[in-house]
């Protein structure tokens, strides 16, 4: 099986991708785009999409694929404990550093550390992407924000530890792939898209059903649906507490347009 991810190596993409499926193909692609017209070229492979940050929210990017993409169904998930580093040359020091390249949502993330510092901030695709800049660029004042994993060259080294905001800070993965049909097994989790009525309190209404049977909503997300004028489709991830089934049932009785997107088990914590 082939496994895409937002590449190059040793990106978050990467790290999850070889923690979640070490015995199967690697493959980076350049763009998230990529990755999903990829997966829905290829039956026999996966897609790695991050979906949410807990210290900067949604990878809206993504949740807009999916919702885009009716043939494109989850299939697991895994979640990144995340630590960001400042890295460069071996022997830069801190307050000599003029540069910093990262991928933007690394930057979000550690927005204390960078505030009040007169430093030129660059954006690349990815924390991988930034790391090569630095290493071509050989300068002791041009750094980048990224993982342990990048530090891991004998020109680099960390320059200072743990500068994100948030010290708990954990991204969210998917695991997507064509769909392939109607998933009838219990599951640990739901992530459904669906409708309601245009009428007072109807997604109210959904929303006390899924409660009643002991379902625990996790996430609600809307996006307006295109052509029409202040209706929304709705995003829902959906602890099952053992009830899939029972939700399976009820759910598509009481929206519109309903569309399981994915079932199944919550994913694993990596340390990354």
């Amino acid at each position: 099986m082939q496994v895409y991810f937002l590449g190059p190596e040793k990106t978050y993409s990467y790290a999850i991708a070889d923690k979640s499926f070490p015995h199967h193909e690697l493959v980076p692609q350049s763009n998230f785009f990529d990755v999903v017209r990829s997966t829905l070229k290829n039956t026999n492979s996966v897609g790695v999409l991050p979906i949410e940050n807990s210290s900067t929210s949604d990878i809206h990017e993504n949740i807009d694929h999916i919702f885009a993409h009716k043939d494109l169904e989850i299939c697991g998930e895994a979640h990144a404990h995340i630590r960001l580093h400042l890295i460069g040359q071996k022997g830069a020091k801190v307050e000599e550093i003029k540069q910093v390249y990262s991928h933007g949502k690394a930057f979000e993330q550690c927005q204390k550390f960078l505030d009040g510092k007169d430093l030129e901030i660059i954006a690349v695709q990815s924390t991988a992407q930034a790391q090569k800049e630095v290493l071509e660029r050989n300068d002791p004042t041009v750094v980048f924000i990224g993982g342990e994993i990048l530090a891991k060259d004998s020109n680099l080294e960390i320059l200072q530890k743990d500068i994100s905001d948030e010290k708990e800070n954990y991204t969210r993965f998917v695991f997507v792939r064509k769909k392939q049909g109607n998933n009838s097994k219990p599951a640990e989790k739901l992530t459904v898209i669906f409708q309601t009525k245009h009428e007072a309190g109807a997604l109210a209404k959904v929303l006390i059903e899924i409660a009643v049977n002991q379902g625990d909503l996790q996430k609600i997300e809307s996006r307006p649906i295109p052509g029409s004028r202040a209706e929304y489709s709705f995003w829902a991830d959906i602890h099952t507490q053992g009830q899939s089934e029972i939700l399976l049932q009820m759910l598509p009785e009481r929206t519109t347009n309903f569309r399981l997107v994915g079932a199944y088990d919550i994913g694993q914590t990596f340390e990354i």
